[in-house]
């Protein structure tokens, strides 16, 4: 089943940080779900140099419609000049989990 779901990668530079942006994303209905990988090693270039540090890893599971809102949000609250924003798109997924995703982020109680 074709989807318009997506998984959106963000790193973090701490736990502090993940848990934070997780929690809002879910409150403002701009993610269902929000999978925190702690304490991963990032090798990336920056500033003409290969810098390496730990990081947090967020998986947010949202919708395509929603990924102009969700940028605007990383990009206002994040601590990084760049933060990373990769959007993948959901081919297929259980009916049942995609059905409570919308339930999630079309709720507007």
């Amino acid at each position: 089943m074709a989807s318009d779901h997506c998984v959106v990668l963000c790193t973090c530079p701490d736990k502090e940080t993940s848990v934070s942006l997780a929690h809002a994303m879910v409150a403002m209905k701009l993610a269902a779900c929000v999978n925190i990988i702690p304490a991963m090693l990032s090798v990336y270039a920056w500033e003409d140099s290969i810098e390496t540090s730990e990081e947090w890893q967020l998986m947010i599971k949202t919708r395509k419609d929603s990924l102009g809102d969700l940028s605007a949000f990383i990009k206002k609250v994040h601590p990084y000049e760049i933060p990373e924003m990769i959007a993948l798109p959901i081919m297929a997924g259980s009916e049942a989990y995609l059905g409570w995703m919308n339930n999630w982020l079309e709720n507007t109680q």
